[in-house]
């Protein structure tokens, strides 16, 4: 890491150099884990935007690619639906008389 001095701010004869919000990256070693907090966030996702956007295929990756997936929900069972009409008609049936 080299950092050059060319000018500061002249604080009554002291120079003055002050930093912000660095961020050092090890030559892409994180990968797509930018901001090297041990996961892969929508903080990367806008860090890679702004200093290397050829890493976002990387991060989309190991972010789940962007892809949605299908999950099987299971549906109730004709034994649980025939029951509960058959209590519903017993009990429609009791009040009625």
């Amino acid at each position: 890491l080299t950092l050059t001095y060319t000018a500061g701010v002249n604080n009554g004869g002291n120079e003055v150099l002050a930093f912000d919000n660095i961020l050092l990256i090890d030559g892409g070693a994180a990968g797509p884990d930018v901001d090297l907090d041990g996961d892969v966030d929508g903080t990367d996702f806008l860090l890679i935007q702004e200093s290397d956007p050829s890493l976002i295929p990387d991060w989309e990756a190991a972010f789940g690619g962007g892809s949605l997936s299908a999950v099987a929900v299971p549906e109730p069972s004709s034994l649980v639906i025939l029951l509960s009409s058959a209590m519903f008609l017993t009990l429609l049936r009791s009040f009625n008389k």
